[in-house]
């Protein structure tokens, strides 16, 4: 897989805009009144089954845009790997065999749409359909609109004493388990750029993440760079792909771990 140059390009902010955000915008607290644009470089490791095993692949990459303005946030990958798989399809054939199994990959530039609104508590997410012709049978091929609404910091997130100097930035050692004790996030975040959330299921962290592992989900994230200098318009809340009908999962509601660190 060829070798993806990423030009970095972080934005460090000036001592004085830094004390403007912690004192108007405390952490955790919906006073956030800032834009901030971050992008990330996002490898993930796709695997396929073969008797009954998975294998692992070349990782893709992806660019991830995210956006912030006020208390609202949205974010959606651009993939990277349109050039190498140009059909969509990762062909794997497993040591000592002659059969292939196939990965496959959407074509869309624009991927896995998310939004979330720390006002009306709602998060939404827009998922495209592997086209048609790669499977060969009928499936839509808009995609799949899912809104939860969720309670403010439900996530138990654990934040280590570990601190770390990552590309300039001053970060913090933080973890995230679900409610069996698994490890969902093993991160990286940046407490002096304060943020009302993210999306990638990060929704009360309270630092932008600088680098991070999510566990289930087999990706890396590597911050690429940061603006806030930025005007944000409407539509990147609400994109084209919303106009439908969403479908209501769940509450997403305050859960315990017995995880310490």
């Amino acid at each position: 897989m060829p070798d993806f140059h990423v030009y970095r390009r972080i934005k460090k902010e000036s001592f004085s805009i830094l004390f403007f955000l912690a004192f108007t915008c405390l952490s955790y607290s919906k006073s956030f009144s800032q834009n901030l644009q971050a992008t990330y470089l996002r490898k993930f490791a796709p695997t396929v089954i073969k008797d009954g095993k998975p294998h692992n692949l070349e990782p893709i990459n992806f660019r991830v845009n995210l956006f912030i303005r006020n208390n609202k946030v949205a974010s959606f990958d651009e993939p990277l790997y349109l050039d190498l798989y140009p059909d969509g399809q990762i062909k794997h054939t497993p040591t000592g065999t002659n059969t292939s199994e196939n990965r496959f990959l959407s074509l869309e530039k624009k991927q896995f749409l998310n939004t979330l609104d720390f006002d009306s508590l709602i998060y939404r997410s827009f998922y495209h359909n592997i086209p048609n012709e790669l499977f060969g049978k009928a499936v839509p091929c808009d995609g799949r609109r899912d809104l939860f609404k969720f309670t403010p910091h439900f996530q138990p997130w654990i934040f280590l004493d570990e601190t770390r100097n990552i590309q300039g930035i001053d970060c913090q050692h933080a973890k995230l388990y679900n409610k069996d004790n698994e490890l969902i996030w093993d991160l990286w975040f940046a407490p002096g750029i304060i943020i009302p959330g993210c999306t990638f299921g990060l929704f009360n962290l309270p630092g932008l993440m600088v680098e991070g592992t999510q566990q289930g989900n087999a990706s890396t994230y590597t911050l690429l760079s940061y603006d806030t200098e930025v005007s944000i318009p409407d539509e990147i809340f609400w994109p084209d792909c919303f106009n439908g009908n969403f479908t209501f999962r769940a509450t997403l509601k305050p859960y315990t771990t017995t995880k310490t660190h």
